[in-house]
């Protein structure tokens, strides 16, 4: 019997970036996500975001939602949440015809609603030196709220290119 001429190759290994190209490609969520994402930033945005009063030389910045009401970060989250409720319940009602272009927008406005409140509790930490426990549930329940918005924008982006104009 006569040996086999050709040895079988090894099978290479996924590189890196190859299984991270995979795991991007499976975090998606359903289009229904996205308003419930904006519901949970609301809910985020009303919260309080620190658990004592910030004061910066003498001044409150920030603390319970009866003392300083809706202002600052805490509005800007609370208008991308808007956004991101109205222009999900409109994807939601024109099924049939999304494109990734409403994919993207929709990735933005989870983006926007994750990072503002991110940003927000660096700044805090490092530039006020308060501690991590100070912050309040307020921020995260927003941040929580902006990744399930952009992961169902995600869920869009394989959908057909919108027609050029």
């Amino acid at each position: 019997m006569a040996a086999p001429t050709t040895v079988a190759g090894e099978q290479a290994r996924p590189g890196r970036a190859e299984v991270l190209a995979r795991l991007r490609a499976r975090l998606r969520l359903p289009l229904v996500a996205a308003p419930v994402g904006g519901l949970i930033g609301l809910a985020g945005s009303y919260l309080y975001w620190t658990l004592s009063t910030v004061r910066v030389e003498g001044v409150p910045l920030s603390g319970r939602l009866v003392d300083f009401g809706v202002g600052g970060v805490r509005l800007w989250s609370l208008l991308l949440a808007v956004a991101a409720v109205a222009y999900s319940g409109l994807l939601l009602s024109r099924r049939g015809s999304l494109t990734s272009r409403h994919g993207q927008a929709l990735v933005r406005l989870g983006i926007g609603l994750t990072v503002v409140p991110l940003i927000w509790v660096l700044s805090l930490v490092s530039f006020l030196a308060a501690e991590l426990g100070s912050v309040g549930p307020g921020p995260w329940v927003t941040l929580a709220g902006g990744v399930l918005v952009w992961l169902a924008g995600r869920g869009l982006l394989a959908a057909p290119q919108a027609p050029a104009a």
